[in-house]
């Protein structure tokens, strides 16, 4: 694990880590902040709501909208997600559609600009993965490092997903129709199911018959990728 950035200012005080290569972790420890520096980014990606989701959006109005969505009287969004993965090439598009004067640019969205530039120093070429997490070495960071892994990994992606087929169609109809209750999107379905399974299921998923059988063959294939990076 490689030190890249430290930054400590009134907005966030965070942290970037290589982690390994096509790896990097964004540690903040504030929730409120690590929430607005990846909102953006994160909705962009994978947002529920098509009308966000790969849409260059004004954050205000998308604001508006999961608050009434929530039906709050506040943006829960800060209390309701711990930690962040994005691919790359999703946030080079949302980076692009800012610079392009296409939305309103908030500070955090100037911060995310200059951690990417950060990594593209680091990194001039190819694909990579980013993270946003309270500590590198959390439970938090484990279940993103999970997504990391399946999307810079062949092998492992391959493994995990065989695993993933070989849950029952119930009980994987009931864990998909779950996390998109929780507000994730169709196509990351299979990635969560393994993140989860990987790192620790949630209540209900882990009431749903024939669950328990599998979660120790999705850890131990997690542990044996993990165990390969140095995150002291």
């Amino acid at each position: 694990m490689k030190l890249l950035e430290f930054v400590e200012d009134k907005l966030i005080t965070y942290v970037l880590y290589e982690i390994s290569p096509k790896i990097y972790a964004v540690e903040a420890q504030d929730d409120y902040a690590r929430a607005m520096l990846f909102v953006r980014p994160q909705e962009y990606y994978e947002s529920s709501y098509k009308d966000f989701r790969g849409k260059t959006f004004c954050i205000f109005e998308y604001m508006d909208k999961y608050r009434k969505d929530k039906d709050t009287k506040y943006f829960g969004y800060t209390y309701d997600w711990m930690g962040y993965n994005i691919p790359s090439e999703s946030l080079e598009k949302c980076l692009n559609g800012i610079s392009a004067g296409w939305t309103i640019v908030t500070p955090y969205d100037t911060l995310m600009h200059k951690i990417y530039a950060t990594i593209r120093q680091h990194q001039p070429r190819g694909k990579f993965y980013l993270l946003g997490v309270d500590d590198v070495k959390s439970a938090i960071m484990d279940h993103e490092l999970a997504h990391a892994l399946f999307y810079t990994n062949k092998e492992y992606r391959q493994r995990m997903l065989a695993l993933v087929l070989g849950l029952s169609k119930s009980a994987y109809t009931e864990l998909s129709d779950y996390l998109q209750a929780m507000g994730y999107t169709k196509h990351v379905i299979d990635d969560e199911i393994h993140a989860y399974f990987s790192t620790g299921l949630i209540s209900p998923m882990d009431k749903i018959r024939g669950t328990k059988t599998f979660i120790p063959k999705f850890k131990k294939v997690f542990n044996e990728y993990k165990k390969d990076l140095n995150l002291s």
